[in-house]
């Protein structure tokens, strides 16, 4: 992503305290100009007509089809979009994690990862050609 364009995030999370957190870490890097923060529900993404993230931070509370359903929907309406999914467990991360169906701008996390291993990680994503 060049460093002169606006970079907007999607922050979806179900707990209002992490939701604000996520939004705060990202509005801490320079090259992101615009948050969407919303809840885990696919009514919501659908609503966010004309809004085009470069990248989506998921937390995963309710893993299986209902996350893996939210995960297909933005990459139907974003193909671009970068993506870091928070999950709870090892065994979500390794579900998640398949090499046939994980497309590779895709980041999935333990929750607790320390921030500026996230930090990091949103950096980097965020500031990767192309």
């Amino acid at each position: 992503m060049p460093m002169n364009q606006s970079i907007e995030v999607l922050i979806v999370a179900n707990s209002v305290p992490l939701r604000e957190g996520l939004h705060s870490l990202a509005l801490s890097l320079s090259m992101v100009t615009t948050v969407y923060a919303i809840a885990c529900d696919i009514e919501q993404l659908t609503a966010l007509q004309g809004v085009d993230p470069a990248l989506l931070l998921l937390d995963c509370d309710r893993p299986g089809a209902e996350c893996q359903a939210f995960l297909a929907q933005a990459r139907a309406t974003w193909p671009h979009l970068q993506m870091i999914v928070l999950v709870d467990s090892v065994a979500t991360q390794s579900h998640l994690s398949s090499p046939l169906t994980t497309p590779p701008t895709m980041q999935i996390l333990l929750r607790g990862t320390h921030v500026a291993k996230l930090t990091a990680m949103l950096h980097d994503l965020l500031t990767m050609p192309g």
